[in-house]
């Protein structure tokens, strides 16, 4: 019984996530993290409403963060970007504690995946 659902879980998780990273309670997802962290830590720069690189801070045009649907559609670069203790440059100047860098990496990996045919309405764009 303990293997099936050992068997079960791991089918249901990412492909890139160990079950175990997934611990959170509650669950992690855009609505009750991602957003506030987001709005609080990297659409300062990263908006769609910021039309020029001085606004910008000189984040990259089009490299937004406003909405989940942007945030799937970068969330790899976010992932590389954004660790804590490694010479990661976002966001730059610092910001976010240790701890809240741990949370950011497990909800990338558990929560903000890629369901492209959900955000986008069919293939990846």
């Amino acid at each position: 019984m303990i293997v099936a659902l050992a068997l079960v879980l791991v089918g249901c998780a990412p492909e890139d996530t160990d079950p175990q990273e997934c611990v959170h309670d509650p669950v992690l997802t855009y609505e009750n993290f991602g957003e506030g962290f987001m709005t609080q830590y990297c659409v300062a720069c990263h908006s769609s409403q910021l039309p020029d690189l001085v606004l910008r801070n000189d984040a990259p045009l089009g490299i937004d963060l406003d909405t989940y649907a942007m945030v799937l559609q970068w969330k790899e670069r976010i992932k590389a970007r954004s660790q804590y203790g490694i010479d990661a440059p976002m966001p730059p100047g610092g910001g976010p504690r240790e701890a809240e860098f741990v949370v950011l990496q497990e909800w990338l990996a558990c929560d903000a995946q890629d369901d492209w045919d959900q955000v986008y309405g069919g293939g990846a764009p």
